[in-house]
């Protein structure tokens, strides 16, 4: 899929929105696919980075939450608990991922990163966070931190989806 594809035509009209919130809404559901496809792409042009994106995403994932379950980590990812299984599989042969079972719960498999996986998320980041700042370094500093602002303010509003989910890891809950 192409960027075009992802985005709306700069010189089309987007629709009629009722509320500003509503407004908003369409601007985040329209900027965040094409920020992802950025990141994304200067994440893949990196050949001595060797997790793939979505490796990246499980592997952000269980830093966030470590000792959570694959239960956990298929509902985060909308993915059925075997298509998390097979992740995670090439995940521990890579050596970025220790698969171990809960010693309160047999059955219940706990993940955590290794000290590779650590370092490999870490690599990561750091070529997504050097290539959006290249691509923002274009904008003025009032730009720059309307955006942070912004940022901050989006993260603080979507933690709370977050936050109860945290909690729900904490008890050994699952959200389904």
């Amino acid at each position: 899929m192409t960027l075009a594809k992802i985005a709306p035509d700069q010189g089309q009209k987007a629709p009629n929105y009722g509320t500003l919130a509503d407004q908003v809404a369409a601007r985040v559901i329209e900027a965040t696919p094409v920020v992802m496809h950025f990141i994304r792409s200067r994440i893949k042009t990196r050949p001595d980075l060797h997790p793939s994106v979505p490796q990246v995403r499980v592997m952000a994932f269980i830093e966030k939450h470590p000792g959570c379950s694959l239960t956990h980590l298929s509902e985060f990812l909308a993915i059925t608990s075997a298509s998390a299984s097979t992740m995670i599989d090439r995940l521990v042969r890579l050596g970025y991922v220790d698969r171990d079972i809960d010693p309160l719960k047999r059955r219940k498999v706990i993940l955590h990163l290794t000290p590779l996986g650590k370092k490999e998320l870490l690599a990561a980041r750091s070529v997504a966070v050097a290539a959006l700042s290249a691509q923002l370094s274009q904008l003025s500093a009032e730009q720059l931190k309307g955006i942070e602002e912004s940022m901050t303010i989006l993260k603080g509003v979507f933690s709370t989806v977050y936050g109860a989910m945290d909690e729900d890891l904490n008890e050994g809950k699952t959200t389904k």
